[in-house]
This record gives C-alpha cells, structure tokens and sequence, in this order.
C-alpha cells in the first residue's frame, strides 16, 4: 500500500516538475517547418530568403516554382542623423513578415481624357485622326524598398549604392520633429537583398499587400 502511494507522489511530483520547467525553444530548422506549414496552406505565393547559399526561393504549397541568386544577405540597422550610421545588426532566425505595402508600380497609369467637356445631349463626330503609336511600357524598377510588418523594410537592388542624399535629409528632418514632439528618432531595420538588376525587377510584381517573406539561416 505504502508502495504504492509513493509511486503515485512521485509520479505526481515529476509532472508537476515538468509542467514548471520552462518551455525548450524549438530548434531552427523545426520552427521553420512551422512557419512554413501555416505559409503552404493557402495557394498564395511566399518568399523564403536563406542567408546560406544566399537565394530568394518563390514558393507556394511547400513546392518550389523559381528561385532567385542574391550576392548578399544582410540584416542592418539604420541609425537617424544626417548621414545614418549603418550596422549589422542580430536577428533571430527563422524570422517572418509579411508585406505590408507594395512597392511603386510604374507600369500603373491613370488614363483620362485630354479635355474635359460639358454634356450637350448630342454625340460629336469625331474628327479622323491617324492611330497614335502604343506607348512602351516602362520597367519596374532594379532598386526599390518594400514595406513589412513590424517596422521592418525589405530592401533589394545593385550594390554600391547607398541612401541619396535628399533621402537622408528627408530622414533627418523627419527625426528633427520627432525630437521636438518627444518621440524618439526611428530607427529602421532592414533586410538588405543585394542582387542584380534583373533579378531585382523579376521579384518586384510578387510583393503584393499580405504576401509572407520568411528569413532562415541555412538552406532547407
């Protein structure tokens, strides 16, 4: 009897010992697993960017439709003055986002008729006018930046190209009025993608609002 009244404290001991120890972090690769579990039940296209080798994988459903080289990966920060400070910066991997604004599409026009003119009741004929040649449609760009949750930017294009100068007085005039509202200057965290410009321009029409971008140390 006593016996087994023993067993029972402790097994009722090394429960309760287990439910107060904390919980192990999975590891890496099973957290990615998780993440892109939740991101392959939809048919909605991801991205998975791996530091090592450094790629930009298009996926949907778990299956691999393209892949994209990148020279470099880098996860820097930012620092607000009149010319910012950059550093890299840690980040724990695997990391997601989703996007949260599409970057400028300038194949996006707004047509509207040269000449307003006021209803008469009655159609005018149109004078005969030789057909105008299609105007060419621009590319998207090979540098731009996209918007993610969290404060975070995703930025992709050529290296050896830093923040213009207007941009960095942009910044630092926005950060003089946080100053003087009391708010701390921002201080952006961006996954810098450096690849070329076509590739560049080949990834910009999959950045649309919602899409996931997921962020993992070493291939898969």
């Amino acid at each position: 009897m006593s016996t087994s009244i023993s067993g029972w404290i402790l097994s009722a001991g090394l429960a309760a010992a287990q439910a107060a120890a904390p919980a192990v972090p999975p590891a890496p690769e099973v957290r990615f697993l998780e993440l892109e579990a939740e991101a392959a039940k939809g048919a909605e296209l991801y991205l998975v960017v791996s530091l090592e080798p450094p790629m930009v994988w298009i996926k949907s459903r778990g299956l691999e439709l393209d892949r994209v080289p990148v020279t470099q990966v880098e996860v820097v920060e930012h620092r607000s003055s009149i010319g910012p400070s950059r550093e890299t910066t840690a980040l724990e991997l695997p990391a997601q986002w989703r996007v949260e604004a599409r970057p400028p599409d300038p194949t996006r026009r707004v047509l509207a008729p040269p000449v307003l003119r006021q209803w008469t009741g009655t159609e005018e004929a149109a004078p005969v006018t030789t057909a105008a040649p299609a105007p060419s449609v621009p590319e998207p760009p090979d540098r731009y930046t996209v918007a993610l949750t969290g404060g975070w930017v995703l930025d992709l294009g050529p290296g050896g190209e830093g923040p213009s100068l207007a941009g960095r007085w942009a910044q630092a005039v926005a950060d003089g009025w946080s100053v003087l509202r009391g708010r701390p200057p921002a201080r952006r965290q961006t996954v810098r993608l450096e690849l070329a410009p076509e590739d560049a321009r080949r990834l910009h029409h999959l950045f649309r609002r919602g899409t996931r971008v997921l962020l993992v140390g070493s291939a898969f």
